[in-house]
């Protein structure tokens, strides 16, 4: 079956969150899905380009994305910020999509595809992360933000003995805590594949002796369960579970120790403060990149 590329420009209103509906509205199986804002970072108009089976019909795509906008009270676009092209089956077009990740930094990370040949920035903490639809690679400001509370935790001194990453997806928080500290460092996800990135992505970062993953239930996992508590939990996900979550975390959560959470819209916000306040965690940090709030707590 042939390939299609479908490019389209999105107005800046479009939220973060709400990417995932322009996916889901095409009747075809989504290859590779990116996006990004168009001054590289976390604002103006969107550019989105994903790799479909199947050849689309263009009104179709035209149609469903108009659609989802009116649904979003969003001005319909131009019949010109959509293209759609067939490809050539005889390139790797999800290679190709990765080869387009542009390398950039975060604090002291500096976070590169494998295809990188460049020259690292000096002192800056090099993260190898092939990007994923599913599983990040840095670019969101919710990771974003996890690492910048991560290089203000270690510039203060702290100095973990173990850490534990709830939700950890492609790795990238958990590799950069061990890039930081090398403690042992345990990547929790309830994806196989998360598991198999995690791990891959530690062993080309050279801190696979540092790292372990498993697929598991959050804090029934019998790996966390046999950990009495972690001095650094980082938990990067959603606010629903966030708050689900709350409770078990705060008995894993070494006395003094530091809680990472992010995946949180701004107006999400005083909710996850609320229930994590409740447990009597002191909030040290709050920061906002784009629409998304990363938090540091502290048990004390």
């Amino acid at each position: 079956m042939n390939n299609s590329l479908i490019k389209c420009k999105l107005p800046e209103a479009v939220s973060e969150e709400s990417l995932a509906a322009f996916v889901q509205i095409l009747p075809f199986e989504s290859l590779s899905f990116s996006s990004k804002r168009a001054d590289g970072a976390f604002s103006g108009d969107w550019e989105l380009l994903w790799v479909v089976e199947g050849t689309p019909v263009y009104d179709d795509v035209f149609n469903g994305i108009n659609n989802a906008l009116k649904i979003m009270n969003i001005a319909p676009i131009a019949a010109n910020d959509i293209h759609v092209e067939a490809l050539d089956d005889s390139i790797n077009w999800l290679e190709v999509s990765y080869n387009g990740f542009e390398p950039f930094s975060a604090g002291r990370f500096f976070i590169h595809g494998a295809h990188f040949t460049g020259d690292m920035p000096d002192g800056q903490i090099p993260l190898e992360i092939d990007a994923s639809i599913a599983f990040g690679s840095g670019e969101h400001g919710t990771t974003h933000g996890c690492l910048l509370l991560l290089e203000k935790l270690y510039d203060q001194g702290f100095k973990p003995h173990c850490v534990l990453d709830m939700g950890c997806g492609s790795g990238i928080l958990a590799i950069g805590a061990a890039k930081l500290w090398p403690v042992p460092t345990i990547g929790v996800d309830i994806e196989d594949d998360a598991k198999i990135l995690t791990l891959q992505h530690a062993e080309s970062n050279n801190v696979g002796e540092y790292i372990a993953a498993y697929v598991g239930d959050g804090y029934k996992t019998y790996a966390v369960q046999q950990i009495e508590h972690f001095d650094l939990i980082i938990q990067n996900i959603l606010p629903g579970p966030l708050k689900d979550m709350a409770p078990d975390m705060y008995q894993y959560l070494d006395d003094s120790g530091y809680l990472i959470l992010s995946g949180i819209l701004h107006d999400q916000a005083d909710d996850v403060i609320a229930v994590h306040d409740a447990l009597g965690l002191k909030l040290r940090e709050h920061i906002k990149i784009g629409e998304w709030t990363s938090l540091l707590y502290q048990r004390s």
